[in-house]
């Protein structure tokens, strides 16, 4: 009796085991998993069309910048579909709209978020989401202009399509993709200053061409994925426009070895300093280690298999980032859809 009262102890303790590791919280994926979207191009509430940009918080949650819906979505960890928290009105150059976002980042120092949109080359800062019953009142939100606004152009006070963001105590950099610079901008400055680049596109260690992404890390080093010179190259702290970077992964021009990109869009770095990079023509992303260079070869973690709809397929790969378990989660901007692939 005692023999089997110790054995069914034990089968309970490894059914216990067995169930913990299946809970979301801990669960490890085994492949790619479409967490929003992938109903096709549309605007119901479990579509996406054509987004530019996501982000993640510390739960789990979703949010993204819905460019060809001009809105943006909030898609709890697990939902089948979104709630609209910013624009979903329409176009317009209203605050309290979002005309064709392409990248949001929120503030380091309160709930708000900074979405910057090509349409009207600027950068909002929206009021934290209500969000009540998966309910919002996102057409009464209105924003602040905090960075452009002034018609497209290389002004200290202009923008020319700005993409993705850094910010530093809502101080926040700006990759002006057609301006070929990264630029800084001040809380409640009406101009910015030329942080990296020059102005005019080059492939110099202090020009860009076309950048999309930044990443700044904790020592103010900041990452630039330089999409034309098919590069991501790494600015030193207290550039202010006057210095050269560092190539530290590809840069060897364009091509599909896994030192090389064919117009990489996005990046980010985990907190070991490993380089994660969507490559947007080759339909995959890749990784590359702490402390790489132009030599180092990249480590295939996304994709890789040709563009299509199929899971273990991108299409034009737009966006990246990392959820609290280090999976690599990727906007996959022609398929419509938001997918998490395991972390590598």
């Amino acid at each position: 009796m005692k023999q089997l009262y110790y054995s069914l102890i034990i089968i309970a303790v490894l059914c216990c085991s067995f169930s913990c590791s299946k809970s979301p919280s801990n669960r490890t994926n085994i492949g790619p998993v479409i967490i929003a979207g992938g109903n096709g191009a549309g605007s119901a509430l479990n579509q996406l069309n054509l987004p530019g940009g996501i982000y993640i918080d510390g739960k789990n949650n979703l949010y993204i910048a819905d460019s060809g819906n001009n809105r943006v979505v909030y898609w709890a960890a697990g939902a089948t579909s979104g709630t609209v928290i910013y624009g979903g009105n329409g176009t317009g150059s209203e605050l309290n709209k979002t005309n064709g976002p392409y990248a949001l980042r929120p503030s380091d120092k309160s709930d708000s978020f900074f979405i910057a949109g090509f349409a009207y080359n600027r950068v909002v800062k929206f009021p934290p989401p209500v969000i009540v019953n998966n309910q919002t009142s996102a057409p009464d939100i209105y924003g602040v202009v905090v960075a452009g606004g002034n018609g497209q152009g290389s002004g200290d006070n202009q923008l020319s399509g700005p993409d993705v963001m850094a910010v530093d105590q809502d101080t926040i950099y700006i990759a002006d993709t057609y301006n070929n610079r990264i630029v800084k901008w001040a809380p409640d400055a009406s101009t910015g200053t030329v942080y990296a680049g020059t102005g005019t596109a080059g492939s110099g260690l202090n020009e860009l061409n076309s950048p999309a992404s930044i990443y700044l890390t904790k020592n103010k080093y900041l990452y630039v994925s330089d999409q034309l010179n098919n590069r991501v190259i790494a600015f030193p702290p207290n550039c202010n426009g006057n210095c050269s970077g560092t190539v530290v992964a590809g840069g060897n021009g364009a091509g599909s070895a896994l030192n090389q990109f064919n117009v990489p869009t996005a990046i980010i770095l985990n907190s070991a300093g490993d380089l994660y990079v969507t490559d947007s023509k080759n339909d995959r992303a890749l990784k590359f280690p702490a402390g790489s260079t132009s030599a180092t070869m990249g480590i295939l973690v996304a994709g890789g298999n040709g563009r299509g709809s199929a899971i273990n397929q991108l299409a034009n790969p737009y966006d990246i980032y990392l959820d609290p378990q280090q999976n690599i989660v990727i906007l996959d901007y022609l398929n419509n859809r938001v997918v998490r692939w395991p972390a590598k």
